[in-house]
């Protein structure tokens, strides 16, 4: 049993550097995006012309990864973390479903406002995601 817990966080660090990864290739399109605008791109993106279904869709993963980060919290401080391997299954699964999604949108054929709130909604979910390395 502690083998299967010593791998479920290696596979915890392995998605946190997944996720990072994705951030680092986010701002690197979001930077240039900005550049064209004439911003630093430090400002948080407003939400303004951004598309509803878009929006959705990554308030949908940020709704996510809030879940996931307090699940992984309460799994690493359970004292029977085994306890937690069927709902670890499901997280797992969400996860990777989730990821896919996100990995699937073509970033050149954002709007501006859709490129700004992506990246800032992928900051959000690193800077969380970051709490768990």
């Amino acid at each position: 049993m502690e083998e299967e817990v010593d791998q479920l966080d290696e596979r915890i660090d392995q998605m946190g550097e997944e996720v990072d990864q994705f951030g680092r290739e986010l701002d690197g399109s979001s930077s240039s995006d900005a550049a064209k605008q004439g911003g630093d791109g430090a400002d948080q993106a407003s939400v303004d012309g951004v598309t509803p279904e878009f929006k959705e869709a990554m308030d949908s993963y940020g709704a996510f990864f809030d879940e996931y980060v307090a699940f992984m919290k309460e799994y690493r401080e359970s004292g029977n973390p085994a306890s937690m391997m069927a709902e670890y299954g499901t997280y797992m699964q969400q996860y990777a479903e989730t990821m896919s999604a996100i990995s699937e949108i073509d970033k050149d054929t954002l709007s501006e406002a859709d490129a700004l709130y992506l990246a800032e909604v992928s900051g959000r979910i690193a800077t969380k995601t970051a709490g768990l390395l």
